[in-house]
């Protein structure tokens, strides 16, 4: 369970509730730019592209937490075309462990899908992705 103080999230019955966010440019094929990017500092965890694995992040927490309530991450497009079906538009959550391990801290994938198929995608050239977790950190 994080141990730091948060600002209590109000409007949620749930005691314990933390939002964690960041804003990740990419430029190709999904790679993460190495500047423009929300800080770990600032955001509470970090972002990497896993490797061999087509439009799929790495989410390191700084902390332990009870569950995983939500994961968002939204491309935003760095032209003004439409999005084609055929990008990664969509996420779903995989290998979540968010409660970490002795020696670990929480972690998780974030898999960008296409809208059509379902199937794994890169998101569009040049996009940012912005990314929401929400997570449980209380028992209560």
């Amino acid at each position: 369970m994080a141990n730091r103080s948060f600002v209590p999230l109000a409007g949620t019955v749930k005691k314990g509730v933390v939002k964690l966010f960041g804003a990740f440019p990419t430029t190709t094929s999904g790679t993460l730019a190495t500047t423009g990017f929300t800080s770990a500092r600032k955001a509470g965890f970090t972002l990497s592209k896993t490797g061999a694995k087509t439009g799929r992040y790495d989410v390191a927490l700084q902390d332990k937490y009870i569950g995983l309530l939500n994961v968002e991450a939204k491309p935003n497009g760095a032209a003004d075309a439409a999005y084609t079906t055929a990008k990664g538009i969509k996420c779903i959550p995989r290998n979540v462990a968010v409660a970490g391990s002795a020696t670990a801290n929480g972690s998780l994938q974030i898999q960008m899908v296409r809208t059509d198929t379902g199937a794994d995608a890169e998101v569009e050239d040049g996009a940012t992705l912005y990314v929401e977790i929400t997570l449980d950190n209380s028992t209560a």
